[in-house]
């Protein structure tokens, strides 16, 4: 190696073939004294923070290097302290902001003092003005591009800060701690161990286990929960730990409804050794990645896991062994469970998912045990990044929110509170009081259940606001929010707002400020927290061995209720009737009306049509909206009826649920919704019932359904020929049902149905509604993949004659008549057209135009009428 590097430093001219040398920070500095005397014409550092430290042989031996150019790539110049980023800012260009003293005179005092929550007006105007100084001088040879550049190509990224209250044992072993008399000598500046007795405490916040008891608290073991035993590897104490048993309820859920895979980051890897155990214990499968592990095998380790087939759910990693380069886009969720003091390392922990390649949206929760030391690590690092958006980002309205005295608490610890964090931070939001929101909204959002409902069904802008407001601490402006959407459209946040309004979540003051309801606000939280109303998410039956169901039951249940109505729909010879309320549904969604005969048959409508392209949750929800709209009409409350719905759409696959405690209205609800397959019930006198999988993703992106086949087959199935011969490659009958409806079925073979487009199949879908754009859209969406070969994909010919039988359909007779186009407003438009279509003398209208035409037979009456009405 030195051989090379030597001829490299020794090239000069046209013997210089290879001017690029690639190089790690510590082989360069052990090259220093061989690069000594070579001239270099740019020196770029990647990960430039690494040069914070002035003193250290890497900056040194860099330093000392004959450089004409030095460019530092870094995503945190500012780690720590003021004193890092004049290093860095001193290594690229010497002495541009003075030497380290005349730097912390002319800038860094009175920055920190002005950033001090008991600091002067006059204090930290003079702070603001040095910030200014600063920034303004920088600006010149910084370049600042932030994660936001990357919201344009990747999906959306929500963090959440979780606040785990510690489990009972956990606080009992916390007060003795910080009762001891080593830590009150230490408090009194008599100790000499500050990082043993912190490393206990943060320890102690993930879990008992993670210690040497009782050696390490001496008088523990007097608070030994019964059959405790520490160490002891046989089984996951998951109640011991508050944010533990978060955990564990939060990996539960997204295994049962969503089919997210996750990544789970600690600083220590005792307890990537409970997370193993936890995963063991429950069968989830897993991939581990620490310090121990040889680099030759991490990247297959982590390409396993981005296999988007592999059955891995998890994936524990150490967060100083996945720190910087690991990309695991096959997770899109993340839980860091404990806190590092340099908020540095986190983001580039936290940074592991959302990543190019991603495809889904991301969600990365930080836990934090309330009131607990963990606490005083998230605000040392909120001042830390505060401090860094202030000088690099240029942000002089970042807020103070700390003391010195504030930063000196590490060993005080908060009981009564919700969060230690919130308090400290002296939320405006809580100052300027309760919002009240409307009766029904203030009813459901009291429900942690509903107000989780709500939040999946809103759009992604309305849902980033939301965490924004519910995790931070002070209402949110207009300009910030504006800010976080700049790359959008200037109208893009109208929408969402609007929708937050009317739904009571939030509440806009004086047209600059956001204030989110207080009521949504809890109800949110103890959703995401496990805290709150745990009913909410319905009351499990204690004993069901005798009762018990198994998930693929529930599912084949589902999917035959829920098909009874399409193949009743689409009028296929498997149809049976549904209930009458599922008709009377039907017909009052617009999906089915009356073909006018004697019996009253139902017939798909042009919207029913559409209705059956949609995937199993927007149909879901468009039915279940419209039971909604009539539910006061029937005398049942629209509140219980919301909140049931969200509910059951919260509850766990495969487990059953009591009966007791719903009321009437909910056990009508309950009823009805066995009907779609929402929920199995044994019998109307079973005081228990199973949420199946339709019901379990309502608020989710899971798919609905087990039957991967008809996923398959509802894609890619249908070749059209120029002569209109249809080849269908299904078996799946509602999907033959389906083709029935504009297509005349000639011959079925098991795996192959062959039709024929033909005037007439294809005018019996047209008297239905169904329109020759819908057909059309239909036969191109199922294409089989022989098809995409032809250009259009759809034989011209087929798609003309569709249309053109749908104009012959539509072709007007010359009748005449007399033409209105004067009307002075829409209001007087409407009545006349009305008039004439009660008289039956109406051949045409245009609303948009307000233009009408009317037989010359009614010509008169229609005009007596226009004039009585001026009179």
């Amino acid at each position: 190696m030195f051989e090379s590097v030597q001829r490299w430093a020794d090239a000069t001219g046209r013997a210089i073939v290879q001017p690029v040398m690639i190089v790690s920070y510590e082989t360069l500095r052990n090259l220093q004294e061989l690069l000594g005397n070579t001239e270099i014409g740019l020196l770029l550092c990647d990960e430039g923070h690494r040069l914070k430290n002035a003193d250290s042989l890497t900056f040194q031996a860099l330093d000392m290097l004959k450089v004409k150019r030095r460019v530092i790539l870094s995503g945190t110049p500012i780690q720590n302290d003021l004193s890092e980023y004049f290093s860095l800012i001193n290594f690229a260009i010497p002495d541009v902001l003075g030497n380290r003293n005349e730097f912390r005179k002319r800038f860094e005092l009175d920055i920190l003092r002005g950033r001090d929550a008991e600091s002067t007006d006059a204090v930290q105007q003079k702070g603001r003005e040095k910030l200014q100084e600063l920034s303004g001088l920088v600006s010149q040879f910084i370049i600042r591009r932030t994660n936001d550049i990357l919201s344009k190509y990747l999906p959306v990224k929500y963090e959440h800060v979780v606040f785990c209250n510690l489990s009972p044992f956990q606080l009992e072993l916390y007060n003795l701690f910080i009762r001891s008399p080593a830590i009150k000598k230490l408090l009194r500046g008599a100790g000499s161990q500050p990082l043993k007795a912190i490393g206990i405490l943060k320890k102690l916040c993930n879990h008992p286990d993670l210690l040497n008891l009782p050696d390490d608290l001496e008088g523990s073991e007097e608070l030994f929960p019964e059959g405790y035993k520490p160490g002891d590897r046989r089984n996951v104490p998951v109640a011991l730990s508050g944010k533990m048993a978060v955990l564990e309820r939060f990996l539960r859920s997204i295994r049962t409804t969503t089919d997210d895979k996750i990544v789970l980051i600690s600083n220590y890897t005792q307890t990537l050794d409970l997370f193993e155990r936890l995963c063991r214990s429950q069968r989830w499968g897993f991939f581990r990645l620490d310090g121990t592990m040889n680099i030759n095998k991490r990247q297959k380790l982590v390409d396993r896991f981005n296999d988007p087939e592999a059955p891995e759910f998890v994936f524990l990693l150490s967060s100083k062994a996945g720190g910087c380069g690991l990309n695991l886009i096959g997770a899109n969720r993340l839980v860091l469970f404990d806190p590092d003091w340099n908020p540095a390392s986190d983001q580039q922990a936290l940074a592991r998912v959302w990543r190019d390649g991603q495809k889904k949206s991301c969600f990365v929760y930080r836990f934090i045990a309330t009131g607990s030391i963990e606490e005083k690590i998230l605000q040392r690092q909120s001042h830390k990044q505060s401090l860094s958006t202030c000088v690099v980002d240029e942000d002089v309205d970042a807020e103070r929110h700390f003391s010195g005295e504030d930063l000196r608490a590490l060993f005080a610890f908060k009981s009564n509170t919700l969060s230690d964090t919130h308090d400290t931070y002296k939320c405006k939001r809580c100052q300027n009081g309760r919002q009240i929101a409307p009766s029904k909204a203030m009813l459901l959002f009291e429900k942690p259940a509903s107000c989780l409902a709500v939040f999946r069904l809103l759009p992604m802008v309305a849902r980033q606001i939301i965490m924004d407001m519910v995790f931070l601490d002070k209402p949110l402006s207009m300009d910030d929010c504006h800010k976080l959407f700049k790359k959008q459209s200037e109208h893009a946040l109208d929408m969402p707002l609007e929708r937050m309004q009317r739904l009571s979540i939030i509440m806009i003051k004086d047209e600059k400020y956001l204030y989110i309801n207080e009521v949504f606000r809890r109800g949110i939280t103890g959703a995401l927290t496990g805290s709150g109303d745990v009913e909410s998410f319905g009351k499990p039956c204690s004993d069901m061995q005798q009762q018990a169901v198994s998930v693929d039951f529930l599912d084949e249940y589902a999917k035959s209720q829920w098909e009874t109505i399409l193949y009743f729909m689409v009028g296929s010879d498997q149809a049976t009737a549904p209930r009458k309320t599922v008709l009377f549904l039907l017909q009052r969604a617009g999906l089915m009306q009356k073909d006018g005969t004697k019996d009253d048959s139902l017939n798909i409508t042009s919207l029913g049509f559409q209705f059956l392209l949609q995937d199993v949750n927007s149909q879901l929800w468009a039915l279940l909206l419209h039971y909604l709209s009539m539910a006061e009409e029937r005398n049942m409350d629209l509140v219980e009826v919301l909140a049931f719905f969200f509910t059951v759409g919260g509850l766990e696959l495969g487990r059953a649920y009591e009966t007791r405690g719903l009321s009437l209205t909910q056990m009508q609800t309950l009823e009805e919704l066995s009907d779609y397959g929402l929920v199995y019930r044994p019998s109307k006198s079973a005081k228990y019932f199973f949420p199946t999988r339709l019901a379990s993703t309502l608020t989710s992106t899971a798919s609905p359904l087990l039957s991967r086949q008809n996923d398959q087959e509802e894609q890619g199935y249908l070749i059209v020929e120029t002569n209109y011969r249809v080849y269908a490659y299904t078996s799946n009958l509602l999907r033959i049902a389906i083709l029935n409806l504009f297509v005349t079925l000639k011959s079925r073979l098991p795996n192959l149905v062959i039709g024929q487009l033909t005037r007439y199949s294809v005018k019996s879908a047209l008297n239905k509604g169904i329109t020759a754009d819908q057909i059309i859209a239909y036969l191109t969406h199922h294409a089989h993949p022989q098809m995409y070969k032809n250009d259009p994909l759809l034989p011209i010919t087929v798609s003309d004659q569709i249309r053109l039988w749908e104009r012959e359909k539509n072709r007007v007779s010359t009748v005449q008549g007399n033409l209105y186009t004067e009307f002075t407003s829409l209001h007087d438009y409407v009545q006349v057209r009305d008039y004439a279509k009660t008289l039956g003398v109406l051949q045409w209208e245009s609303e948009e135009k307000r233009m009408l035409f009317v037989t010359s037979e009614g010509h008169e009456r229609v005009r007596e009428f226009i004039q009585r009405r001026r009179v």
